[in-house]
């Protein structure tokens, strides 16, 4: 996995500025899993989108190529984000 990270500041709620870290990761499946990966992804449960929400996650998106994934994601806290998920 190798990860690429942009931290900045821009209009949040009410006009004030918020932190924001923009997180973009790469991966690469493992031989085979494509299908699972596939199957797994299809659709996301309202339940792992309510956490996600939850836990200050934002413009978050996957993208895939064969088996190398692109993932982009948008959060205020990252500290916060981990206590939610635990």
């Amino acid at each position: 996995m190798t990860a690429l990270y942009r931290i900045g500041l821009e209009n949040g709620p009410k006009g004030r500025e918020v932190f924001v870290l923009r997180k973009a990761l790469f991966f690469r499946l493992k031989p085979g899993a494509a299908d699972e990966y596939a199957r797994r992804h299809s659709a996301i449960p309202s339940e792992m989108r309510a956490v996600l929400t939850e836990a200050g996650y934002r413009n978050y998106s996957i993208w895939r190529k064969d088996d190398l994934l692109f993932a982009y994601f948008e959060l205020e806290n990252e500290e916060y984000a981990a206590k939610v998920l635990e």
